[in-house]
């Protein structure tokens, strides 16, 4: 799973479709995370068609989301 931690301890992951069934993915659809230290998790992004890599800037004021694959027609 693509994970990138933040100094705060929390981490930004993605959850890729990786040749699930287009129909019934068990999350409901694919999307960008962030867990918090605390275990707090929370959904980023969900418009991507398969989000599969996360990078913090040094400053951790922007998240970079890598797709990859093709969005659906």
């Amino acid at each position: 799973m693509p994970v990138v931690v933040d100094r705060a301890g929390g981490v930004y992951f993605t959850d890729p479709s990786f040749r699930a069934p287009k129909e019934g993915l068990p999350q409901g659809k694919t999307a960008v995370y962030y867990a918090s230290a605390k275990g707090d998790v929370t959904r980023l992004l969900d418009n991507l068609p398969n989000p599969n890599g996360v990078r913090l800037s040094p400053d951790e004021k922007t998240l970079y989301v890598i797709p990859s694959g093709q969005a659906d027609m």
